[in-house]
Parts: C-alpha cells; sequence; structure tokens
C-alpha cells in the first residue's frame, strides 16, 4: 500500500503550520460553518486549514471587522516596540551615567588617597623637626649650666649655719612666693651674729 504523495505531506505540513500561527476568523468560511469547524487562516494561505487539509474548496473573506481587528492589533505592538525601544535607551543612559559617576568616584578616591599620603609626609616631618628643636633646646641648656653656674641653686654645708645662699638669679624658682618672703631670706643673711648668753652663767 502506498503512502501519501509528497504534495499531500507537504499540504499536510501546511496546514499545521496554519493551525498553529493563523488567526481564527470571526466569520467562517461556508465549509466550516456548516461543519462547525474552527476556521484558522493565515493572511498568506486564502484558505482555511481545514478546507486545505481535505482538499476542499474555500470561501474564507476577510471581513471589515477582521481588517479593523487585525490593524488595531498591529498598531498596539507598534506602540509595545516603541516602549521597548525607549526602555532600553533609557537603560544605555542610565548605564552611561553610572559609568561616568563611578569613573568620578574613583578620581576623588584617588585624589583622596594622594592628599592622605602628602598630609601623612608633612607630619612626620613636622614631628621630625619638632625632635629637633628639644634636641638642640637641651644642648644649649647644657652649655648655659657650664657656662653660667650662678644659675644653679646651692645649699651650704649644714655647719655653716642655717642660711641658704641663692643668687638673685635663683628667685625665679620661688616664683609665686610673698615678696615679704623673699625680704626676710635676705635680711636674715645681712643681719650680724648675735651672741646667746649662757644659761648656766646667771647672768639677766
Amino acid at each position: 500500500m502506498l503512502g501519501p504523495s509528497p504534495s499531500t505531506l507537504r499540504r499536510h505540513r501546511l496546514c499545521d503550520f496554519i493551525d498553529s500561527a493563523g488567526k481564527i476568523m470571526v466569520q467562517k468560511c461556508k465549509t466550516c460553518a456548516k461543519h462547525d469547524r474552527v476556521c484558522k487562516v493565515h493572511i498568506r494561505s486564502g484558505k482555511c486549514s481545514e478546507c486545505l487539509r481535505r482538499g476542499q474548496r474555500c470561501d474564507v473573506k476577510v471581513t471589515e471587522s477582521e481588517f479593523r481587528r487585525l490593524a488595531a492589533e498591529k498598531k498596539k505592538l507598534q506602540g509595545r516596540l516603541m516602549e521597548s525601544r525607549k526602555a532600553q535607551d533609557d537603560a544605555l543612559k542610565l548605564q552611561r551615567e553610572a559609568m561616568l559617576l563611578q569613573e568620578k568616584a574613583l578620581e576623588n578616591l584617588r585624589v583622596a588617597r594622594l592628599r592622605e599620603e602628602r598630609l601623612r609626609q608633612q607630619l612626620d616631618l613636622l614631628g621630625r623637626e619638632s625632635d629637633e628643636a628639644v634636641s638642640v633646646e637641651m644642648r644649649a641648656l647644657e652649655e648655659l649650666g657650664e657656662l653660667e653656674p650662678s644659675e644653679v641653686m646651692s645649699f651650704p654645708d649644714s655647719s655653716d649655719g642655717p642660711s641658704l645662699g641663692l643668687s638673685p638669679a635663683t628667685w625665679g624658682a620661688f616664683e609665686g612666693w610673698p615678696f615679704e618672703a623673699r625680704e626676710t631670706f635676705d635680711a636674715a643673711d645681712a643681719a650680724p651674729d648675735i651672741p646667746i648668753p649662757d644659761s648656766s652663767s646667771g647672768a639677766p
């Protein structure tokens, strides 16, 4: 038994395609209306899939309402396409702005790091200069101590009496003392020694 001819197979494949991609007609052809079939037509076929599959004549016609429906659907799809393109343009614009902001942020970060490094170097230099200034001042004070011994406070031997020998320059060590106290020390140094009578002699 021979199978279907190649032309029949091709026709059936076309019918299957129209069934999957075709449009259901509001106004059915006479054959589909008579047998209560789904009348699907591809805009290029000129026949519905059911009539084409059976090799029957098809008087399907595209009505005015069908034309309006197709035109409205086309316009709707075109509107969605424009929205999609606009969304893509907006996304690309945002992407470019984000890239510019990222580049600016990286540049600001680079400048801030350079500024921090420069400030650290200045701070280290200032620290070294401060240390050197302290060292120079210490050496100067040591030299002054050797050249001007009068600046050093001297404590006489206790056997010489209770007096405390201080040079005038050393009065700065008593900063905050009342002036009367300083005069008392001066008067004590200048007063002559007064003999203390011996109580054992009985003299008044």
